[in-house]
């Protein structure tokens, strides 16, 4: 499962894919018929291309989560999709993009601290920490994996075990690599 912040709450057609010659119009459209629905949100569908870059063929579900969420919400979708069938979730969603000057935001102070707590939070499997990102802060900073965070969070539940693979801030936005695991019971 591929999940990511969109427009609404919503599953999208497993099929879709990215349309990236509406961010870069020289790239021409993906192959074949258009699709039903228009072509999946931009975190859905660069999950779609790193699940085609792995080689996974298998089953696909993609879950666009509104960006004005509640929280609540969010966790609930999470915990929601975590009682059904057993599957991997592969949350996209950027951090701050108002790191320095030259960031798609411009330089808010609050950006570098906000996301070094989303990053030690992760580090030490303290998913309650995501569970309670202010919706109005992450908006307010740019930074459009909240919504995701928080389903994570809901389907993981307080805890798990990290390991972060990269942290990193390029351009400005801050970026998170990280596989996380259920916390063995009773942690």
């Amino acid at each position: 499962m591929v999940a990511g912040p969109g427009d609404a709450t919503a599953e999208w057609d497993p099929g879709a894919r990215l349309d990236l010659s509406a961010y870069a119009p020289p790239l021409p459209s993906p192959p074949g018929p258009p699709p039903a629905r228009p072509g999946l949100p931009p975190a859905l569908g660069l999950g779609a291309m790193l699940l085609d870059q792995a080689g996974y063929t298998g089953r696909r579900v993609f879950q666009a989560v509104d960006r004005a969420e509640p929280s609540a919400a969010c966790a609930r979708l999470g915990a929601r999709l975590a009682a059904g069938p057993r599957t991997a979730l592969l949350a996209m969603g950027d951090g701050s993009a108002r790191r320095t000057t030259a960031a798609p935001g411009y330089l808010d102070e609050r950006a570098v601290p906000f996301d070094l707590n989303i990053e030690k939070a992760v580090r030490a499997g303290d998913l309650t920490t995501l569970a309670g990102v202010d919706p109005a802060l992450a908006r307010e900073l740019m930074a459009s994996g909240r919504p995701a965070w928080q389903l994570l969070a809901g389907a993981l539940g307080p805890r798990a075990a990290t390991e972060v693979l990269y942290a990193g801030a390029p351009y400005g936005v801050s970026y998170l690599v990280a596989v996380l695991t259920p916390a063995p019971a009773g942690e």
